[in-house]
């Protein structure tokens, strides 16, 4: 049970390294968009 908890609260790098992706593409993406406006 501890070591479930433990996974899901401390992902692998791989995970970090997708989630670092998506945020900087979802901050790009939301910079063109407030720039088209």
């Amino acid at each position: 049970m501890a070591k479930e908890i433990m996974e899901g609260v401390k992902p692998t790098r791989m995970q970090l390294l997708e989630i670092r992706k998506r945020k900087l593409l979802a901050v790009k993406g939301h910079e063109l968009l407030s720039q088209k406006r």
